[in-house]
């Protein structure tokens, strides 16, 4: 299995230091291999470490800004 996309919901959630360290290098080789990362995080610093477009949903739901890296 080769996915051209994934998509993770809160990826380092439960993870010590180290396994996330290790996680965000992995989706870092990921990425530059050209695959396509979806993320859900409240973890800003994951967010504009992986992004390329950050979208930011506001608590009622609605799309608040949409910002590029």
């Amino acid at each position: 299995m080769n996915p051209e996309a994934l998509v993770l919901d809160e990826p380092l959630a439960g993870l010590d230091r180290k396994t996330q360290e290790w996680l965000v290098e992995f989706l870092l080789d990921l990425k530059k291999a050209g695959k396509t990362l979806i993320v859900s995080t409240h973890n800003d610093e994951l967010a504009h470490t992986l992004a390329d477009r950050l979208v930011v949903i506001g608590d009622d739901h609605s799309i608040e800004s949409i910002t590029s890296n």
